[in-house]
């Protein structure tokens, strides 16, 4: 790419000179090699990103479990879960979910 000259931009109408008494001066700053940046992060953000990391694997784990499912399924058809204890051991089990 090739430059040939500046035309009328923001009113300048050419290449002028700078004088020095106009410039500021940029202060900078350089860093020894062994320094390095750091962040901080509060323990209240700490827990909050552990929260989500929490409710983003939970909301990955299906809600029906299709080889539970299965599995029960089999054992209704086989008379498997009509046994006394098991039926006990539901009814113990509704009652403690409603009271």
């Amino acid at each position: 790419m090739t430059i040939n000259g500046i035309a009328n931009v923001s009113g300048l109408s050419g290449p002028e000179k700078i004088k020095k008494s106009g410039l500021k001066k940029i202060e900078s700053f350089s860093k020894e090699k062994d320094q390095a940046d750091k962040v901080t992060i509060s323990e209240k953000a700490r827990l909050a990103h552990g929260e989500a990391v929490y409710i983003n694997t939970l909301k990955t784990i299906p809600d029906v479990r299709p080889e539970a499912v299965k599995k029960a399924k089999d054992d209704m058809e086989n008379g498997k879960l009509y046994t006394p204890e098991i039926i006990e051991k539901t009814a113990e089990a509704i009652l403690e979910r409603l009271f």
